[in-house]
Formats: structure tokens, sequence, C-alpha cells
């Protein structure tokens, strides 16, 4: 197979489908270590989807991907080490079979995978839910939107029930890619579960991101706390800013997932 690579800043799905039917692409390679994306149509299922109505199959080869301490290195700018955890990477058994695999095809392809020179990949949201002493239960967030949005663009974060929400049972705030929020209620979402179906809260935080989120190729998390005082934190991304404190003054902070 002959090989192609191709980026995709800066072009929505369906410019990256015609560029690669114009290039008589057969199969494109996602070699994303992690194949999710804030920019809509760029998550794994939704691509799958969009190529296959174009008549271009789609593999995804996690083992060739960019493992977490090269995407960090890139960030912060510090390119040799990526270029040498990178290195380090392809040397894996799962990299070698999976490099195999890739080129044991006939035709065209073209290999997608982690563009270094973005290194603003972070939400800029910043949410707050609170519960005080009488039980009572507050929500608020606040975000500066996606970059390069359109002008007029409304998020999730202003509209109750996508972003933010309370109510007496539980208290939830968002951060992510708005347009998911939006169209599944996500917020609201987490606070049916607990009031109909008697969910507990981490059952329902964590089944309403899997469910209404990332099934729909949403990329986000939340923070939520119910009028027991519970505590939760869940997202599909690598890492998510957060923190609480309880009564008493513990304070906790963390940004990747805990082991």
């Amino acid at each position: 197979m002959r090989v192609f690579t191709i980026g995709y800043e800066g072009a929505t799905q369906a410019e990256l489908i015609a560029t690669l039917r114009n290039a008589g692409v057969r199969q494109l390679i996602d070699v994303r270590a992690v194949p999710l994306s804030r920019k809509a149509g760029f998550s794994k299922n939704v691509l799958r989807n969009g190529l296959a109505e174009a008549g271009i199959d789609y593999l995804h080869l996690r083992g060739l991907g960019t493992p977490p301490e090269g995407r960090e290195a890139a960030r912060k700018g510090r390119h040799a080490d990526l270029a040498r955890i990178y290195a380090e990477q392809l040397k894996s058994p799962q990299a070698i079979a999976e490099a195999a695999i890739m080129l044991d095809h006939d035709g065209v392809g073209a290999a997608m995978g982690f563009e270094p020179w973005k290194t603003d990949n972070k939400f800029g949201t910043v949410g707050a839910v609170a519960r005080d002493r009488a039980g009572r239960l507050a929500a608020g967030t606040s975000t500066g939107g996606l970059t390069n949005k359109f002008y007029g663009r409304v998020g999730d974060s202003p509209i109750v029930g996508a972003g933010t929400y309370a109510d007496s049972r539980v208290a939830v705030s968002g951060t992510g890619v708005g347009e998911f929020f939006m169209r599944g209620l996500l917020a609201y979402d987490i606070a049916a579960r607990v009031k109909y179906r008697a969910s507990p809260l981490s059952e329902a935080v964590n089944q309403a991101i899997d469910e209404v989120l990332t099934a729909k190729g949403g990329q986000g998390g939340v923070i939520a706390i119910d009028a027991a005082g519970n505590i939760e934190f869940a997202f599909n991304t690598e890492g998510m800013y957060r923190g609480c404190i309880r009564e008493g003054g513990e304070a906790v902070t963390a940004i990747y997932r805990q082991a």
C-alpha cells in the first residue's frame, strides 16, 4: 500500500473526506492513540461513519499513536523529547505488528495522527458546584468558548440543562464540546437519572458521559455533587483539571485519571 499522511487542523470532516477522495485514498488509517477530538466530526465513531458514506475504509491502529508522555512533551515544546519517545514507541511489539498491518493492503491509504504543533489542547471552562450545610445545591459555569468558534455562537455553559444544572438532588457543571452537551442536555440528563431512576450519583454521571457524550462522538467532562455531599468527576478526555474541598477542609486536586 502507498501511504500518505494527512492532518485535519483547520479542516471540516467534509473537507478532509473530499481531499481523501480526490487523492484516490481507499482507507484512512487513524494512528491517534486517543481517537477523540474536540472538533466536531473527528472522534472515532463519527469519523468512521462519515468515511463509510464516502466509500472510504477506516482503520484505527492505536499502537502507532503518540503515547501520553510524548503528547505532554509536545505541548511543552520539548520536541526532541517527543521524537525520542515516539521512536521508542515504534519499537514496541504492538507498533511493529500494526505497522505490518498498515502496509499489508492494496491501493492508496492515508495516515492521520496526533499533530504535535497543536499545543493549545484544553477547554477553557471554569465550573463549580456546591452544597451548603442545609443541603441546598448550586452550580455555575463560565467559559470563553471553543477556539475559532463562529461569531455569535452560543455554547452550552449558559444553557440550563446543557452545561449547567442544579435542583434539590444534584448540581452539575460541564466542560467540553458544547454542541454535544446541548443536543443531549447532558447536565439535566444526569439529574434525571438521579430523580427518576434513583441512580447513585456515580452511576448517573458515568452512564451519561458514556451514553450521551462518548457514544455520539462528543468530548468533555462534568463535576457533580448530590444532596448527601457525594462528589463525582467524570470525563472521556485524557485529563480534566479538577478539585474539591469537603467539610473539615480536606482539599483534593487532580488532572489525569486516578489509578
